[in-house]
């Protein structure tokens, strides 16, 4: 059994595909400190699946404003 059989990690290409984008964007967050956190085996990069979802949850944002009754108002 290899590290990426296990379900807590995923392969770039996986955590890009998961994410809907690419893997170069993967590339490029990770050199300015905005992506996954990512784990480095000699060559091999993988991604925790659950540094990915807290990740999304940590970038999740709400909307600022609703549309209530003809007019927006503040949420």
């Amino acid at each position: 059994m290899t590290m990426t059989d296990l379900p807590d990690f995923l392969t770039a290409e996986d955590t890009a595909r998961l994410i809907g984008v690419s893997e170069r964007t993967l590339a490029r967050w990770h050199s300015v400190r905005k992506g996954p956190a990512r784990i480095r085996v000699g060559r091999k990069v993988l991604y925790r699946l659950v540094s990915v979802h807290d990740w999304l949850r940590a970038n999740e944002t709400s909307p600022s404003k609703t549309f209530e009754g003809g007019r927006y108002e503040h949420a």
